[in-house]
């Protein structure tokens, strides 16, 4: 017999809101979730700031100005061999 799932609607902090109004604390969060909660807005403002450039771009070959920052950052924190 499948488990039961329950849809969703909307989440802040550490609350997810079902569609029947319930709300749960999310005791299974991944660790992004965990660590800056749920609908945090300085994390929305980066996104849309981010979806008005572009969504997603695939690494095959191409890269982009974010991601090279990101790449000499952590080789910034990685010791030398």
């Amino acid at each position: 017999k499948p488990l039961p799932t329950y849809e969703v609607v909307g989440a802040s902090g550490v609350r997810l809101e079902l569609a029947d109004g319930r709300q749960l604390i999310d005791g299974m969060s991944s660790w992004w979730t965990a660590i800056h909660g749920y609908n945090h807005p300085r994390l929305n403002s980066a996104v849309e700031r981010q979806l008005k450039k572009m969504a997603h771009v695939m690494f095959g070959g191409i890269t982009h100005e974010p991601a090279a920052a990101l790449s000499k950052a952590l080789v910034d924190l990685t010791p030398a061999p």
